[in-house]
């Protein structure tokens, strides 16, 4: 998605007022959050392998926010002008591979597509992280959450009254393709590291149990 604009040139209103918000708006939630799951870490314990790859989970679903529900437009006349453009419809697609290029020469994978699978590819390493999980709850979890980030820009819409955010099927598919990507990515993982023969002393006690836990499978 296109920035469009920093902090510091972010463009205003004839009233003065800020014409979007970015994800940084949220920063005293994400800060609060970060500061819970230290503060619950702590108290119950955990390792700080464990506390940190819980914080960096964290900060992969503010990355995910910043891209598919930040900016949001608070500019009334551009609200209007949408309003006038487009319907709410325009945005929605729930016919997989609708939309897509698919005359002679054209390609199923547009650059959309490909940041999509890209955007799931974490979710899919990083939550068998967070605690013992099969690579099937991995994916199905992966689907919940693809289709949450659609429902969000839906209701966003429902919001503003015109398309500012395309719900596409085809989102989904790419997000969940990237989340079954980084389960196979976490499992070679788990496979180099078993051939080098680390262990605990090298990575530390939690990240050693991550990689040698027997029930990451399908």
């Amino acid at each position: 998605m296109r920035v469009l604009g920093t902090r510091s040139n972010r463009p205003k209103s004839r009233e003065g007022r800020p014409i979007y918000y970015d994800i940084g708006v949220a920063a005293p939630a994400v800060l609060l959050a970060g500061l819970a799951i230290i503060s619950f870490g702590l108290r119950r314990r955990a390792s700080l392998a464990r506390i940190g790859c819980e914080l960096a989970f964290l900060g992969y679903l503010v990355g995910v926010a910043s891209v598919t529900v930040f900016p949001i437009i608070t500019e009334p006349g551009f609200i209007g002008q949408m309003r006038q453009a487009n319907r709410i419809v325009d945005g929605i697609n729930l016919v997989p591979l609708g939309g897509l290029d698919l005359r002679e020469g054209g390609s199923i994978i547009d650059r959309q597509m490909l940041l999509n699978v890209v955007m799931g590819v974490p979710f899919g390493v990083g939550l068998p992280f967070l605690g013992s999980t099969s690579a099937r709850r991995v994916v199905v979890l992966g689907i919940v959450f693809a289709m949450s980030i659609e429902l969000a820009q839906l209701a966003i819409d429902l919001v503003y009254q015109f398309a500012y955010r395309t719900v596409d099927v085809n989102d989904v598919v790419a997000n969940v393709i990237g989340v079954t990507l980084g389960v196979g990515l976490f499992r070679l993982i788990r496979v180099v590291y078993g051939r080098l023969g680390l262990d605990e002393k090298d990575v530390g006690r939690y990240i050693d149990a991550v990689m040698s836990r027997p029930s990451v499978s399908v």
